[in-house]
């Protein structure tokens, strides 16, 4: 779920825990293709967090949210370089 200023993700084992990041804390975004998925790989100070194409309802919701999280990361310019893509 995206909010104003964080996005709360299932995770753990089974994905039954939720865990909210704020989007101030993601240091980089990348994106990851498998076979019958795609995941989108978020890495903060606690740790990797993962979005994949399936839990969403269709691609065009998975592509608008990745952009949203690669936007989130480009807002702050004195930071290295954040976003990597395969």
């Amino acid at each position: 779920m995206l909010d104003e200023d964080a996005i709360t993700l299932p995770t753990g084992f089974g994905r039954v825990r939720t865990k909210r990041i704020p989007y101030a804390s993601i240091q980089r975004v990348w994106e990851t293709r498998l076979p019958l998925t795609v995941v989108l790989s978020l890495a903060t100070k606690e740790g990797k967090f993962e979005v994949l194409s399936t839990m969403l309802p269709d691609h065009r919701s998975y592509i608008d949210v990745g952009k949203f999280l690669y936007a989130q990361v480009l807002r702050r310019p004195s930071e290295p370089a954040a976003v990597i893509g395969n």
